[in-house]
């Protein structure tokens, strides 16, 4: 599925060089992040292109407050793009011909043709194509960074010792695991058990979990699979997840399983990776110095947004009563 910024929100004046491309005769600013000006022209170009996007037409409130509303995701869009920039530079990221290749690689084939394609179907939702360049350039410094935090991918050799194969089957008391253990002691085949009592995910395939690497999962669940010899079924186990049944699994050879152990450590070093690019980019958020117009609204730090002055309330449900309002915690939530 196309990213949602590059199909309706993209940065439209999104230049690397200090926004200089925009197309608007405003001479303002709307904000600036760290000592860089964001133009009031980028949020007016900018939020011309998101306003087509139906999301705004749900929304209650008038004229004014949905053009507010829009100003202000346009804003925050530049915003962001700023302060990533700006994240990018302090890793010494810089963007190569190759980098910005290899982002069109992977975003043309969700336009089910060549790259062309792409730049006319975008070019029908209002994204000309020097907009889309800096969008797919924006792309490019998110791949960059993320790349740059991501842990080196571990050695398949070395996960194939450390690593452990397993299957369970997870279930939400410990009567309905001590069930599953006595079932399979008395014969019946794990996996067709796993299937028809776990509430895990792995459950169509068994409950085979594939190799388990030490590290990954929660402590009481790795302490007794590790702790267990091959071939052993132990239980029932209980986690904040309920009540497993696990079976150590005898090691296959390497090179029968070394693909799939290639596969699990690239989706956990992307896991890794994306997990360390939030952190970052929150932190730069956090970190950065920025001041707006109050045209637009306010700044509000904690989020990271810009507010409008007049904001659009959510819209409560038709059948929620005073009765209701009266029993809501409005402030459950709100520390997270």
């Amino acid at each position: 599925m196309l990213p949602k910024r590059l199909a309706h929100t993209a940065l439209a004046c999104v230049p690397l060089l200090v926004f200089a491309a925009c197309s608007g005769d405003d001479p303002s600013t709307a904000a600036t992040v760290n000592g860089t000006e964001i133009p009031a022209s980028a949020v007016a170009d900018l939020a011309a292109v998101i306003a087509e996007d139906p999301q705004y037409d749900e929304l209650d409130g008038d004229d004014d407050q949905i053009q507010q509303q829009i100003n202000a995701d346009a804003l925050n869009q530049l915003i962001f793009a700023a302060v990533l920039q700006d994240g990018a530079a302090e890793l010494d990221i810089e963007i190569t011909d190759e980098d910005i290749a290899d982002t069109i690689a992977e975003v043309v084939p969700q336009f089910g043709g060549d790259e062309e394609d792409m730049y006319e179907q975008l070019e029908e939702q209002g994204l000309a194509r020097d907009e889309v360049d800096r969008q797919l350039e924006l792309f490019a410094i998110e791949n960059a960074v993320t790349s740059e935090l991501s842990p080196e991918i571990s050695d398949i050799a070395t996960a194939y010792e450390d690593g452990v194969p397993a299957r369970h089957i997870l279930v939400a008391d410990t009567d309905a695991a001590t069930e599953a253990m006595n079932r399979i002691g008395g014969g019946e085949d794990f996996a067709e058990v796993a299937a028809e009592t776990s509430t895990d995910g792995s459950a169509a395939q068994g409950g085979d979990l594939g190799f388990i690497q030490p590290g990954t999962t929660v402590p009481e669940f790795e302490d007794a699979l590790f702790g267990a010899d091959e071939g052993e079924l132990v239980g029932p186990i209980e986690s904040d997840f309920g009540f497993h049944v696990i079976e150590r699994l005898e090691k296959p050879a390497l090179e029968d399983v070394q693909d799939e152990i290639r596969t699990s450590l690239e989706q956990a070093t992307a896991q890794e990776g994306q997990a360390a690019y939030q952190e970052f980019i929150t932190g730069q958020m956090q970190e950065a110095e920025i001041e707006i117009d109050p045209e637009f609204g306010e700044w509000d730090a904690e989020i990271g947004q810009v507010v409008p002055d007049d904001p659009i309330e959510p819209e409560l449900p038709d059948d929620l009563d005073d009765a209701d309002l009266d029993d809501l915690d409005l402030d459950e939530g709100t520390d997270e």
